[in-house]
């Protein structure tokens, strides 16, 4: 009885990590590379709309900046770079070269700043669709992303962990 209790203790306590995880993004970086990414999603498309506005945060742990040059996720869903700009006198949405991240530091890419824009995609962004986008950096490569097609911003991990934290206080 008391094995049969202990595997049902192990099996609730790895349930309960997997549902707090399931409610921050998984943070995605490749073996050799200074770049890591988390919080990686699109907004499904509104009815009528030709584009879908990404967002994410893309941290640098190295000693050097690094730029994302470019992001593609094939035929179905052309990307861009875009940013939020003066022109003229008033803000506008502009297409971006690259984005630099700085070393030591992390960039979070987010509707009134730099982002990614699906324009004009051949298929349906839905919510719940994952999107396998390939980020190209100057220095770190390239780095496959599943971006998440979600209502709300997933959070990222220390987000997560302060609304796991704020939960627990009693009042």
């Amino acid at each position: 009885m008391k094995i049969i209790t202990n595997l049902k203790f192990k099996a609730l306590a790895i349930a309960a990590i997997l549902a707090f995880l399931g409610g921050c993004s998984s943070l995605v970086a490749t073996k050799d590379s200074n770049i890591k990414v988390e919080s990686a999603h699109f907004l499904p498309m509104p009815a009528g709309s030709a584009t879908s506005m990404g967002t994410l945060v893309i941290s640098n742990s190295g000693n050097t900046a690094d730029q994302l040059l470019k992001a593609t996720a094939g035929a179905a869903y052309p990307i861009e770079i875009h940013k939020f700009a003066y022109q003229a006198g008033s803000l506008k949405m502009v297409e971006s070269d690259v984005i630099t991240i700085p070393a030591k530091s992390s960039l979070e890419l987010t509707a009134k700043g730099y982002h990614l824009l699906l324009v004009n995609p051949t298929q349906r962004v839905n919510a719940g669709n994952t999107i396998q986008v390939t980020l190209t950096f100057s220095n770190s490569g390239e780095i496959v992303i599943p971006f998440q097609v979600t209502e709300k911003k997933p959070l990222t991990k220390k987000e997560a962990m302060a609304e796991k934290e704020a939960s627990e206080i009693v009042y």
